[in-house]
């Protein structure tokens, strides 16, 4: 089992299928591991084989209550897997319809100020990555 206090396992912005593979492979310790979808399954308790694998393939839409099943058996919490949030979120505002507005201007208001730092930010890096390569290049071209 993985540590679900190991700060790493905040949030991942992966999807599932990636997400999960990657902490299949953290738990056995190797980054390369060949990933055995059927024997983690198999610790999953109350789901079948064949219908967890068509949700983590998209044959059919990813449940929550698979999501939970699955992180429980992985000891992380479910809220580490993007498409639960994103679930936790949907089901929030169609509970709660008054929410919309509120979420809608917390996540546009917020969008905008990422874009109004990053786009500069990242403009500035690769003049900055542009100018070491100029360097780079006179410098080899001096000897």
């Amino acid at each position: 089992m993985l540590n679900a206090n190991d700060h790493r396992l905040e949030y991942t912005q992966k999807p599932f299928a990636e997400a999960l593979n990657d902490l299949l492979r953290q738990e056995r310790g190797d980054p390369q591991a060949r990933v055995n979808l059927r024997e983690f399954f198999g610790r999953v308790k109350g789901w079948e084989y064949e219908t967890l694998r068509k949700q983590i393939t998209g044959e059919r839409t990813l449940k929550a209550d698979a999501i939970e099943a699955m992180a429980e058996a992985l000891g992380v919490p479910p809220e580490y897997f993007q498409e639960y949030r994103r679930g936790q979120i949907e089901q929030a505002i169609t509970t709660h319809p008054e929410l919309v507005d509120l979420f809608y201007d917390l996540m546009v208001s917020r969008a905008k100020s990422l874009d109004a730092i990053a786009v500069p930010l990242v403009s500035r890096v690769l003049d900055q990555l542009a100018a070491r390569r100029d360097l780079v290049s006179r410098s080899v071209n001096d000897l």
